[in-house]
């Protein structure tokens, strides 16, 4: 499945590529993400212009996601401790 799809970021409307209705999905709550995001820190820097709405926007989404990457790697190593410590249990019991 491919289809082009319409979504809105901040009143002007974009013409996206889905390849699946999860990605559609996505790509829509992302738009409605993005949109809330920037209007926030548009509120902040009233009399500033757009670049800094969008380079904050940037900012914290990338911030975001090497928080969630860190996460991600620190229940990994989790998960390979309590496999290691669970593999010499078992080994114990044999």
């Amino acid at each position: 499945m491919e289809r082009m799809i319409r979504v809105k970021i901040l009143d002007k409307e974009y013409q996206l590529k889905a390849t699946s209705e999860n990605e559609e999905q996505l790509i829509r709550v992302a738009a409605e993400s993005v949109t809330n995001l920037a209007k926030k820190f548009s509120q902040s820097f009233e009399g500033g212009d757009d670049r800094d709405v969008l380079i904050f926007t940037a900012l914290n989404v990338c911030l975001k996601n090497l928080a969630y990457r860190d996460e991600i790697r620190n229940l990994q190593r989790e998960a390979e401790n309590l496999e290691k410590e669970f593999k010499a249990y078992l080994d114990k019991i044999d």
